[in-house]
């Protein structure tokens, strides 16, 4: 029992987030109580070949409908279209989820398709708008890489879909070093992760030295695929599915998390 006068200690929250997204997160778990532990294990850039991006915005006119899978899609891909030319007028806009469609509504446009519950391809996919394509011509605005589940199953309803890959994924430089001393203190109560590829970064950082340590803590991701995907990866301990994928609900399930591990 700690002694009279004893401070509780704060559960320490691993945030895995890219470095420029993980403010708002900080901000809530050090709110309610935690300690919030940066360890970015992503970088997000400039994609691979912008002259292929350039060519399809020159051609945007083209196209019914603009779908965004991730607030890095929206908020590159509406500012990369921007500086070269408007946002089609006629052109409808679609969000995987609530934190995708704030990110396109701060950059000026209107979110037409939104899945009422979810935030995935899954979710968007049930959305009516979606079951009726023949014919459309549909933009992905996405990431370099990434599933295929959402264009493959539009096309299959008839509509032709292509991509403008708008950023690209790298490793994060650094953080090996202050993942292995806050494992090796007991710092870390529970890991919070917001992508499959960011937990793949994780289990990078962490190496075959700590690997153990690390697939032992509890983990809390924002999608039943991410569970599947961490077990795979080695995940042995407790995995909790957050409410959804904005700071509030990743915070409060990381802290519910540490309460109770099991």
């Amino acid at each position: 029992m700690a002694g009279k006068g004893a401070v509780a200690r704060r559960p320490g929250i691993l945030v895995t987030r890219p470095a420029h997204q993980a403010d708002g997160l900080v901000e809530v778990l050090e709110s309610l109580g935690g300690r919030a532990l940066r360890l970015p294990t992503l970088e997000i850039v400039e994609p691979g070949e912008p002259g292929a991006l350039d060519r399809l915005i020159a051609a945007l006119d083209g196209f019914q409908l603009a779908l965004f899978v991730s607030p890095n899609a929206a908020e590159r891909g509406v500012a990369r279209v921007l500086r070269s030319r408007p946002w089609p007028q006629h052109l409808a806009v679609g969000a995987v989820g609530k934190g995708t469609a704030r990110a396109l509504r701060a950059a000026g446009l209107a979110v037409e398709v939104l899945p009422r519950d979810g935030a995935d391809s899954e979710a968007l996919l049930r959305h009516p708008r979606l079951h009726e394509v023949v014919g459309q011509r549909i933009v992905i605005f996405r990431g370099e890489g990434g599933r295929e589940l959402l264009a493959a199953t539009l096309r299959r309803r008839g509509a032709e879909v292509v991509y403008a890959e708008v950023y690209r994924r790298r490793p994060a430089a650094g953080g090996g070093r202050e993942l292995a001393a806050w494992l090796a203190e007991g710092a870390v109560d529970v890991v919070s992760a917001t992508s499959s590829s960011g937990l793949q970064g994780l289990v990078r950082l962490a190496g075959a030295e700590h690997a153990a340590e690390l697939h032992a803590l509890p983990l809390v991701v924002v999608s039943e695929r991410m569970v599947e995907h961490a077990r795979e990866l080695g995940f042995r301990g407790s995995i909790r599915v957050a409410a959804g994928a904005g700071d509030e609900a990743l915070a409060r399930a990381a802290l519910q998390a540490a309460r109770d591990p099991s």
